[in-house]
């Protein structure tokens, strides 16, 4: 009779805890949100040819070679802008280069140009955002060999190719007016720029 009793009372044990555990209940909340993200860009190009087609390969004193550098920030984001002009060899330092571009921006508040003599590069950066959609940089208005060069400056400059190359990268992470520390920092070509005098 015990182990009926026993056997009885597990049974409603048994019943009670299955009851039990499924009239339990938990406090819980479900919290859920989506985002959809518009991805900006930085994107600029040059307004038309920056040099002029020759029908000769010949170059003479006041030839015209390019028409001006106008870099336009056709992006959605502001952009710091700058300009690497190289020369594939030295033509006589950076009063012949300078020579070269008419109208070429002058170190200043607004602009920063640097040459590395011993690379050959004319370094020009915008120090102002360049805004998005809007924003222009005029750096040079043409590229015109002077009229007084004689002979030997043309000696100099013959066999010269010259690459005009615009880098842009985001305002967004870099102080007000800071285009060299971002052009530095995003851009392997700009390493030495920062210990050109």
């Amino acid at each position: 009779m015990k182990k009926k009793i026993f056997i009885i009372a597990l049974v409603i044990c048994v019943v009670v805890l299955s009851i039990a555990s499924v009239s339990t209940a938990y406090f819980t909340d479900v919290d859920e949100k989506t985002n959809t993200f518009t991805a900006g860009n930085v994107d600029i190009k040059f307004e038309g040819d920056v040099f002029v087609t020759l029908d000769d390969t010949t170059v003479y004193p006041s030839q015209k070679l390019g028409d001006s550098a106008k870099v336009l920030n056709v992006g959605s984001e502001d952009a710091f802008v700058g300009v690497i002009i190289s020369f594939n060899k030295d033509i006589g330092g950076l009063e012949k280069v300078s020579a070269l571009f008419e109208g070429l921006v002058a170190q200043g508040t607004d602009y920063s140009v640097k040459y590395d003599s011993t690379s050959y590069k004319l370094y020009i950066v915008k120090n102002e955002k360049l805004v998005g959609q809007t924003g222009t940089a005029t750096l040079f208005n043409s590229i015109t060999i002077p009229a007084t060069w004689d002979n030997a400056q043309m000696t100099a400059f013959n066999g010269v190719s010259i690459t005009v190359k615009a880098y842009a990268t985001q305002t967004v992470g870099f102080a007000t007016n800071d285009a060299e520390t971002a052009l530095t920092t995003a851009f392997a070509d700009w390493a030495a720029y920062s210990t050109l005098a």
